[in-house]
């Protein structure tokens, strides 16, 4: 009597256990599917291999869209060095990254002197 129950728990647990995993799968193609939904709204030029990227890893999405972003920035950017003009908020953003660049080499002393001090 307790051999067959066992037996009978231990094949529902692996009827559950191939379920989860289904259900993990499906949730895994269905999450990619998403993504690359999401990029070609974002951006209907994707190519083809850029598409097949996302399909093989999600997160390429994220560093594709961001190098798109910059080129077409920097892009601008120069346009308007050509033209003459400069871009006030660029400007802005630079000095930003200039101050946090700062900040953090003052962090970067302070966390030397204390290892140093010990």
């Amino acid at each position: 009597m307790k051999k067959q129950l066992l037996g009978a728990l231990i094949s529902k647990f692996q009827e559950f256990s191939k379920e989860f995993q289904m259900v993990q799968v499906n949730i895994s193609k269905a999450r990619n599917e998403r993504t690359i939904r999401q990029a070609l709204i974002y951006d209907r030029n994707l190519t083809e291999e850029e598409v097949n990227r996302i399909r093989e890893d999600p997160d390429v999405f994220f560093y594709v869209s961001t190098i798109k972003n910059l080129k077409k920035k920097l892009h601008e950017v120069f346009l308007q060095k050509m033209n003459g003009s400069t871009n006030v908020f660029l400007e802005n953003f630079v000095s930003d990254i200039q101050d946090k660049y700062s900040d953090i080499k003052k962090l970067e002393q302070v966390q030397l002197s204390t290892k140093n001090s010990f």
